[in-house]
């Protein structure tokens, strides 16, 4: 699935306006702040800032929305998820290694991994990868209000298209659960790289020359692994049903070795990319 200037009027609906007026350290439920007694009238002012502004947006192409999506055949194995080049699963495309929580659970709860969602070998199971970007255009948008000093539109423009780039993936996780087979009530979940259950940010690397990226949307990744534009999301969308979030939370030096190996990546280097996650 390409999707090139994909229409930003479709992916307004599926704005989270919590999550924006958040963003600007106002915290309500949306739409019930806009009754707040000491918050309601400037975050009614926001969004009404912020529809105007994507009026505007909408009506002059001044953003770009790309996204790729792929569906795999894909196993678990342990830790790991293996995704094949077809349903013979004969051949290994690539192997994806997971972390798995080990802190204490409540009341006997599984330490769950990604891994634990997809189906081990045997069993006719499939998985999706996506990366999408709502931020093309951004810089230009952003220095036409620097030029007539609007820093407040700089910030809104910007915010907006966080926004817009966490609603494109809504939608598209909704199209990708269809395309697998899903129905509208079960959607599995859609784990983004640096989120909870999968923090570490350099499996954008496998997931970004899998789908050739740079070239099918304009999105780079830099060797921090970091996306470009920053309006970008990526990651795996795992269609189980009785999939749920979850927080990796801290790992302990074994686990870090042993995922080292499995990614056949450095330690030292995990252990900057993970240092928030170790014990």
């Amino acid at each position: 699935m390409l999707l090139k200037n994909h229409p930003i009027s479709e992916l307004v609906p599926f704005i989270d306006w919590s999550f924006f007026f958040a963003s600007w350290e106002i915290t309500g439920r949306y739409p019930d702040i806009f009754n707040h007694p000491s918050k309601g009238k400037q975050a009614k002012e926001l969004y009404d800032d912020a529809q105007r502004m994507l009026t505007e947006i909408i009506a002059h192409r001044s953003l770009q929305a790309n996204a790729i999506a792929v569906v795999y055949p894909a196993n678990s194995d342990g830790d790991d998820i293996v995704l094949f080049t077809d349903d013979t699963r004969t051949t290994v495309l690539a192997t994806l290694p997971q972390l798995r929580n080990q802190e204490l659970q409540k009341d006997g709860a599984p330490n769950l991994c990604l891994s634990d969602f997809v189906a081990p070998a045997g069993t006719n199971d499939y998985m999706a990868m996506f990366a999408l970007t709502t931020g093309l255009g951004l810089d230009a948008l952003a220095d036409r209000y620097r030029a007539v000093h609007d820093e407040y539109s700089v910030i809104m423009a910007k915010a907006l298209a966080n926004r817009l780039a966490e609603a494109f993936a809504v939608y598209l996780h909704h199209e990708l659960a269809a395309l697998i087979g899903k129905s509208e009530t079960h959607l599995g979940i859609r784990a983004a790289y640096g989120y909870p259950a999968c923090p570490d940010h350099s499996g954008k690397r496998a997931l970004f020359d899998l789908m050739r990226v740079e070239e099918a949307i304009g999105v780079q990744l830099t060797e921090s692994y970091m996306m470009v534009p920053e309006s970008s999301i990526c990651g795996l969308v795992i269609p189980n049903p009785a999939a749920r979030y979850f927080a990796v939370g801290k790992i302990d030096e074994e686990q870090l070795l042993d995922y080292a190996r499995r990614k056949q990546m450095p330690v030292a280097q995990l252990r900057k990319l993970l240092a928030h996650n170790l014990r």
